[in-house]
């Protein structure tokens, strides 16, 4: 979108902010993704797609009930407590996050494609073809 359409957005996450930035390295962003994955698997979600760049990520799962913002913060916060074992100090996520609802298959493809694109940006990907052997 244009940089005009997020600059709200922006402008309210900076406001919110109690910490500075943290920029996921590659190896973190990694570390993160597995961790978001493995958490909301435990927790009987169908994940089917995740990126993970230096400052945001995206999922694509079948949540079951209305419970999504819940069981992404809990998999937010086993990111996390893996995060701090290799040594990454403070907060790393902003509150809440942002579900959006899929609204047919041609949608859900779309946001698949998406979602995995974002390899071609640095960013750490996976998807439920990879399973869940990060060998």
């Amino acid at each position: 979108p244009p940089i005009e359409e997020c600059e709200p957005v922006y402008q309210q996450s900076i406001r919110r902010m109690k910490y500075r930035p943290v920029y996921l390295n590659p190896d973190q962003r990694r570390i993160a993704g597995q961790g978001i994955v493995e958490k909301l698997v435990e927790l009987g979600i169908e994940v089917v797609a995740v990126s993970m760049d230096a400052v945001h990520y995206h999922i694509l799962a079948r949540f079951r009930d209305d419970q999504v913002r819940r069981r992404v913060g809990r998999a937010k916060k086993n990111a996390s407590h893996i995060l701090r074992e290799y040594g990454l100090p403070g907060t790393v996520w902003a509150k809440r996050c942002r579900p959006l609802p899929i609204r047919d298959r041609a949608h859900q493809i779309n946001v698949f494609n998406y979602v995995l694109n974002h390899r071609s940006t640095g960013a750490w990907t996976w998807s439920f073809k990879e399973g869940l052997y990060w060998g």
